[in-house]
């Protein structure tokens, strides 16, 4: 069960990362 939580949480942390990414690509964009 632990490696598989421990799998899921970095998937998330991912995801989070990922979305902030955007985000910051959106605004930069419309900084333009």
């Amino acid at each position: 069960m632990g490696p598989l939580l421990g799998r899921l949480e970095g998937r998330e942390r991912a995801a989070r990362e990922r979305v902030e990414h955007l985000q910051a690509e959106i605004l930069r964009l419309r900084a333009c």
